[in-house]
């Protein structure tokens, strides 16, 4: 019996670069951030997407805290932008929470 008939397959890493970046660019930052994880090939293909789009999800639990909130999005924005690799096609901004925010606090 040939033991490699029960070896897992990859078929995450095997997918082609436009099928990863597809996929990747209908997950939130957050989440695609996570993906890193998967395997040496997917560590750093977020970094290259065309398209980024923060949102919420990346500060949740600063809800209650709004400069906090502020402090913690400039952060990410600034690691994510210095960590890019190639052109930026659309970037949006989702932030419907601290918009709310910023309109009761003046």
């Amino acid at each position: 019996m040939d033991i490699t008939q029960f070896q897992p397959v990859d078929r995450i890493s095997n997918l082609t670069d436009n099928v990863a970046d597809s996929i990747l660019m209908h997950l939130t930052l957050h989440d695609v951030a996570k993906t890193s994880i998967l395997s040496r090939q997917w560590r750093y293909k977020w970094v290259k997407l065309p398209q980024l789009r923060f949102d919420e999800t990346l500060w949740q639990e600063y809800e209650g805290n709004l400069e906090s909130a502020r402090m913690k999005f400039l952060l990410i924005l600034y690691k994510v932008l210095l960590l890019r690799k190639g052109p930026i096609t659309k970037l949006s901004f989702v932030i419907l929470k601290l918009k709310i925010a910023q309109k009761l606090t003046t």
